[in-house]
């Protein structure tokens, strides 16, 4: 018994020895912001969340999508919107960043989230794909 015990091990060292060891992949971002809107806004917020949308999606990427997408919680609090936003690298967000701010329909869609949404609430945070 004790011999076998010993031969499992022996193959299971061997065995694990042979394994090719291989580099992690990069992890994507994902960039999170999270906006209350104001009361009686909801129908304009959800409209203005479309228009980012769109905008975003037309970021001039291999496959034109910005991967940004928007919802509301059905749990509460309820009246906030979020965005996200898919990135491979903090390269690529930050670039994705810089062509939405020098979009002119950007711009204007932001101009426009004066009223819809609380500016003062507005949260960012960007985190990273758990491998």
């Amino acid at each position: 018994m004790k011999t076998l015990l010993a031969i499992v091990a022996l193959v299971g060292i061997v065995g694990v020895m042979g394994v090719e060891v291989t580099a992690q992949t990069a992890r994507p971002f994902i960039w999170h912001r999270v906006c209350d809107i104001e009361p009686g806004q909801g129908v304009a917020a959800a409209a203005l969340a479309r228009e980012f949308m769109a905008v975003a999606n037309r970021d001039g990427s291999p496959n034109n999508r910005g991967g940004m997408i928007a919802f509301r919680s059905i749990m509460v609090p309820n009246n906030r919107m979020h965005f996200m936003q898919f990135h491979p690298d903090l390269g690529t967000f930050q670039s994705r960043r810089e062509a939405n701010f020098a979009s002119p329909e950007f711009r204007e869609a932001f101009r426009k989230t004066q009223g819809v949404f609380v500016g003062s609430s507005c949260q960012d945070s960007l985190s990273q794909v758990v491998p």
